[in-house]
């Protein structure tokens, strides 16, 4: 018999038997799907029982074989009442942020990083110390650690204002060794709080507010805490890479487009209208104001125009690409293709010049961030040109307030 209805959300844990892809999470709404020795389990939450009768339907119409069933205590656990489920070791202090955790927060960052297997997504002093100028973050607010008595960090969590209030976006890192005890939890709890109290009143009462925090999709322990507080897979990110063994072939434009040298005063406008175009209609995406688009890329710590490839069409960018070297690496920070020109394959042309110019300087390890599900066809592009797959990552959502509905 199914567990009785319930009219708030219910969390369950469903175990099926064999393996299921996690980015099979689309068709079970608001559930995660980890590895559970041979078989799989979701952990999620619906709203009455006829969704989860609708969960099961989707099971059976998979051929997948139900094994379990069973609600979570504490299941209608949802900001600081999740929090007290899972209650910070007594031995680790929850605290915010000052300016002198810096250097410490960025080697936590790569530990972190390190033991995930990918350092290229970690952090220098610089870029952290950029990501807390920007207007509108107060880190010593807005940012919050887990201490151990010993003095050293062992969580981070910040929230970013990303637009008008509404769309928040969290990040959080624990160093493996304390997983589980209660600090994944009591970061989240700080960083919703800080929302509910900072933000949610400035946004506009028709607006809905959510925030997305974003895991290595390794993180199975991570993904099942975030899912009891009441978080939903939204979305997976690739990071992609390749190994240079050799010159990449040159590229070919179309007759009328040419690769010119990017000049900051004569194409900074020019290069923050193509990016806004590019991206228009992208998951996650939003037009940058000017100031935006400027501090992003002319303020990055990594900043070389010299390492920028633009394609233009007589006085208009058609395409471009902005590079840098990062952790060790070259890494393509942007590529974007005007919406009228992506027929001409000008990705692919951006993508071997810029292949190329980090091979004349030595940088043979090239890498990439992209939306596993881009709508562009960017993923089969990079895939075309040697790339592959080296981290994975899913951003998950929950919704802090509903939006006013007319």
């Amino acid at each position: 018999m199914l567990p009785s209805a319930s009219q708030e959300s219910t969390f369950y844990q469903i175990l099926v038997r064999g393996q299921v892809d996690p980015r099979w999470s689309d068709w079970f709404e608001e559930f995660v799907i980890t590895p559970s020795g041979g078989d799989s389990l979701l952990t999620g939450s619906v709203l009455d029982q006829a969704a989860l009768h609708g969960v099961l339907g989707r099971i059976r119409d998979l051929g997948l074989t139900l094994v379990s069933i069973q609600p979570l205590e504490n299941n209608k656990a949802r900001g600081e009442n999740f929090m007290s489920t899972q209650p910070l070791s007594a031995a680790l202090t929850l605290r915010t942020v000052q300016r002198a955790d810096l250097q410490a927060i960025v080697q936590l960052i790569y530990q972190i990083c390190e033991a995930e297997g990918d350092t290229s997504t970690a952090v220098t002093p610089e870029d952290l110390e950029n990501e807390w100028d920007y207007e509108g973050f107060d880190p010593e607010q807005d940012a919050f650690i887990v201490q151990a008595e010993a003095g050293n960090l062992v969580g981070y969590g910040a929230v970013f204002d990303v637009d008008e209030h509404c769309e928040m976006s969290g990040d959080i890192y624990v160093h493996p060794q304390f997983k589980g005890q209660g600090v994944e939890a009591t970061l989240l709890g700080a960083l919703e709080k800080r929302v509910q109290v900072q933000y949610v009143p400035q946004a506009a009462p028709e607006q809905r507010v959510f925030i997305r925090v974003a895991l290595d999709n390794k993180d199975e322990a991570g993904k099942v805490i975030l899912a009891q507080a009441g978080y939903s897979p939204a979305r997976y990110h690739w990071r992609m890479g390749i190994e240079l063994e050799s010159a990449p072939p040159a590229p070919v434009l179309p007759e009328g487009l040419e690769f010119r040298p990017f000049d900051k005063e004569k194409h900074a406008t020019a290069l923050w209208q193509a990016r806004n175009e590019a991206y228009l209609g992208n998951w996650g995406s939003r037009q940058f104001s000017l100031d935006e688009f400027s501090y992003f890329t002319f303020e990055n710590p990594e900043y070389d125009p010299s390492l920028w490839m633009v394609v233009w069409d007589g006085d208009e960018v058609a395409g471009f690409s902005i590079n840098q070297f990062k952790m060790g690496i070259g890494w393509i920070h942007i590529l974007a293709v005007r919406p009228a020109w992506r027929a001409k394959k000008l990705g692919l042309a951006l993508l071997q010049r810029s292949f190329a110019e980090f091979y004349q300087r030595g940088t043979k390890s090239i890498g990439l961030g992209v939306d596993a599900a881009n709508v562009t066809g960017a993923t089969k592009l990079y895939q075309k040109v040697g790339m592959t797959t080296v981290s994975e990552f899913v951003t998950l959502e929950k919704e802090l307030r509903a939006g006013k509905t007319s």
